[in-house]
């Protein structure tokens, strides 16, 4: 996938590469969906869906492993990307994961435009509850 030069907002450097983020939600669930690329293709998906979890807020979620493993975790936690770990190690079916909050404001100035959809599609999700009344 080639990133378009309108969603590289501000790059973020890691070890010896550029990346841009890419902020959206699960079409499951309408989670925070939350990505880095390369210039040409995907470079890490940094959460993942688990559904029916314990994350209820809107930037909440959990972390895929593999980020530990190669030191994005603590990069994204260390520029205040990532604002808080709630909780450590929550099983899930055979892995475990790290529920975050992350900082909203911040990833909105890598990738504005995948952070206004995001709160868009939230808000239609709302309006849609209502008019359902569910």
């Amino acid at each position: 996938m080639h990133i378009k030069e309108e969603f590289k907002i501000k790059k973020f450097k890691f070890n010896d590469y550029d990346l841009y983020f890419s902020i959206g939600s699960y079409s499951s669930n309408n989670k925070l969906a939350v990505s880095c690329y390369t210039k040409d293709e995907l470079f890490s998906t940094i959460t993942i869906n688990l559904p029916n979890t314990m994350s209820s807020y809107i930037d909440e979620a959990f972390i895929d492993p593999i980020n530990k493993d190669v030191g994005l975790y603590k990069a994204l936690i260390d520029k205040g990307i990532i604002k808080e770990v709630i909780k450590e190690n929550v099983p899930y079916n055979m892995g475990h994961y790290d529920l975050v909050r992350f900082d909203l404001d911040k990833l909105k100035e890598y990738d504005s435009k995948g952070y206004q959809e995001f709160f868009n599609t939230l808000s239609l999700e709302e309006n849609i509850s209502k008019e359902l009344k569910i």
